[in-house]
This record gives C-alpha cells, sequence and structure tokens, in this order.
C-alpha cells in the first residue's frame, strides 16, 4: 500500500519536470522571425571601366606661314570661317614675282632656240665629216658647244619652274578643308618667309587625348571601347582607343591614348580645347554573379550574403568584386541560384528565422 503513494509522486514530478522543459523551450520555438525581402542573384557581364579626364583636340590643325616675302594685298576670311580645300584665303603683291617669271620664260626661249640651232649644225657637220669638208676640231667645238647650251637650258628651265612655283605662292590657299581658328595679318602688312598668316582647323575631325597612369600600360590597348561626355553634359559619344603614345612621360609619370570622335555623333559644342570625361572599359568579367548591393552585409569577419533555406537565414561569407550603380559583383561565396535576403539583411544573424515580405 505504501507503493502508491511513491508512485503518484514519481509522476507528480516528472509532470513539473516537463512543464519546466517547454517553459525553457518556448522563448526559443515561438522567437519572432524577421520580415524581410529576398530575391535571387544575376548573371551577368560585368565591364571594369578606368575612369579618365582628358581633352577634346582637333584631329587636322596647322598654321599656315607665307612661303614669300611681299605685302599684303587681301585677306579674304575671317576667324571661324568655314572654308573648303584648295579656297583662296590670303593674296600677296606678285608684280615682282610676275616680271621674274616673264624674265625666266625669255632666257629658257633664248636658250631652247640656241640649243635647237647648235644640235641642226652638230648633225649637218656629222654628215659632212667623211667627206672631209670640216675636220674633226670644228665637229668636236660644235658638239662642246651643244653640251654647254644643254646645261644652260636645264638650268633655265629650273630657274623658269621656280620663278613659277614663287607666283602660285603669292595666292595662299586652304590645303584642306575646315575652319579658321585665327587670322594674323591684314591687308597692306609686310610679310617675310615664315611669317604666320592663318589658323586653320580640319573639319575632318576630332579626337580625344586621354593621360593614363602608367600602371595601366599593359591594360590598355587599341581597340577598347570607351565611353565619353562633355564635362557639362551626360550625352554620351562612343569610341574606340586608335593610338596609344609609344613612351611614358617622366615627367607626369602617364602615357596617351587618342580615341576619335565620330563626325555623326558629335555637335558644335565638342570644341578643340574643351574637357571630357570617359570611361574606358579595359576588361569584361562574363557571367558574373552579382547581388543589390542591399544583400551584403559587412560583418567584424568580413562581408557577408544571408541565404534562405526552409526560412532560415544561413550566414555565407563572399568575396565582392566590382560596384556598379547599386549592384555588386560577388566573385566567391555565391553559386548564383540561391534565395538570398535583401532588405532587413542588416538585423539577421546566422540561423534566424525569417519572414518573407516579398521580392525587392
Amino acid at each position: 500500500m505504501r507503493s502508491r503513494p511513491l508512485l503518484v509522486a514519481i509522476a507528480v514530478s516528472s509532470m513539473l519536470l516537463l512543464a519546466a522543459c517547454d517553459r525553457a523551450e518556448a522563448p526559443a520555438s515561438r522567437q519572432a522571425a524577421v520580415r524581410v525581402t529576398t530575391g535571387q542573384p544575376e548573371r551577368l557581364d560585368i565591364p571594369i571601366i578606368e575612369h579618365v579626364v582628358g581633352r577634346i583636340e582637333q584631329t587636322g590643325f596647322a598654321t599656315l606661314a607665307a612661303e614669300v616675302a611681299g605685302r599684303i594685298t587681301a585677306v579674304d576670311v575671317e576667324a571661324g570661317d568655314p572654308v573648303e580645300q584648295g579656297q583662296l584665303l590670303v593674296r600677296i603683291d606678285d608684280r615682282d614675282y610676275r616680271s621674274a617669271v616673264i624674265r625666266a620664260e625669255s632666257r629658257y626661249a633664248s636658250l631652247k632656240a640656241q640649243w635647237a640651232a647648235q644640235k641642226r649644225l652638230v648633225k649637218r657637220l656629222r654628215q659632212l665629216l667623211p667627206q672631209h669638208f670640216v675636220t674633226k676640231t670644228r665637229l668636236d667645238e660644235a658638239q662642246a658647244r651643244l653640251t654647254q647650251l644643254a646645261q644652260s637650258l636645264r638650268a633655265a628651265q629650273a630657274v623658269l619652274a621656280q620663278a613659277r612655283h614663287n607666283l602660285d605662292r603669292t595666292q595662299l590657299r586652304a590645303p584642306f578643308a575646315g575652319r579658321i581658328q585665327a587670322r594674323f595679318v591684314s591687308a597692306g602688312d609686310f610679310i617675310g618667309v615664315g611669317k604666320p598668316l592663318l589658323s586653320l582647323s580640319s573639319s575632318a575631325g576630332m579626337h580625344a587625348r586621354l593621360p593614363f597612369p602608367e600602371t595601366l600600360a599593359a591594360r590598355i590597348r587599341i581597340g577598347q571601347r570607351v565611353l565619353m561626355h562633355r564635362s557639362d553634359s551626360n550625352e554620351t559619344v562612343e569610341g574606340n582607343i586608335s593610338e596609344l603614345t609609344p613612351r611614358i612621360d617622366t615627367r607626369t609619370g602617364s602615357f596617351v591614348a587618342r580615341v576619335d570622335l565620330p563626325a555623326d555623333k558629335i555637335d558644335a559644342l565638342w570644341r578643340a580645347g574643351g574637357s571630357v570625361e570617359a570611361d574606358v572599359i579595359i576588361e569584361t568579367h562574363p557571367n558574373a554573379v552579382v547581388v543589390p548591393e542591399a544583400a551584403l552585409v559587412l560583418r567584424p569577419s568580413g562581408y557577408v550574403v544571408y541565404v534562405i533555406v526552409d526560412g532560415i537565414a544561413h550566414e555565407r561569407s563572399v568575396k565582392p568584386g566590382t560596384f556598379l550603380d547599386g549592384r555588386v559583383e560577388i566573385l566567391r561565396g555565391l553559386r548564383g541560384d540561391e534565395r538570398i535576403v535583401l532588405d532587413g539583411a542588416a538585423y539577421l544573424s546566422d540561423g534566424a528565422r525569417v519572414q518573407e515580405t516579398g521580392e525587392a
């Protein structure tokens, strides 16, 4: 009979113990889930970009100088005027040069007549020599005179060509189509050989001159794609690197890349001397794993992303790469097919329960 109270006591003790265990486990089982938004990583081709600021330059530029001395009689253009190739720009007094041409033509014509007459004489003497009507000495003298006249004729021809060339130089014409950038002389000025008259920029196009630090010398190559815009505009123009300087500037520690600007894509505001901002795509990471920046959390141990499995957030250590307008490339730590936490990730810890409220 004594065993019954003992059994009752044991049963009561067991019930109390079970109740205590239930109370101890209740907080964990009833832990509130963190409300989060979720999503999946993307697979994208990620461009690796180097940003530089350069200058716009005219592809063709020339300072036109006087090739003969004289007084300016007319300047037919002003700064800013468009010109066509071969268009007359400046005229120099040509009276002395015309006189020189006339004298050279007269001299050349006289010598040519003498040379022709002497040539006929030599031919006749050669015909008479076998008949002993002339001596060999007479023929030799005539031949020597013919040779002398031929040399004088060639010299006179060269003088005539030079005189005509100098006459042509009294009219300065545009070597290529473009626009007058500056005018340095006016009608009435007396100028010497080499005196600058005008500066002319080509209408063939412009290019961007982009300086890069020498640390990028192995990564910048001809043909790379470049996205450019003026400093006062966000309108983008695309081009490719067409030329690289062969050496590093020892003063600045940089080298220069040239990018031709497409003539059909630029307007009148793309002016030589203006600044240009450029993004050079130096390489591309194909099919990279990309997540929104909100998914990336910095912990004392490094960057992590929270991956959801059966309503539980699991901390995943990752290595970020390039940051791109609110997104970030993940180089290591994600396969790309996981479901990850976006908004609310910063409030999580490893093993926390989550409640998905939608996709961001």
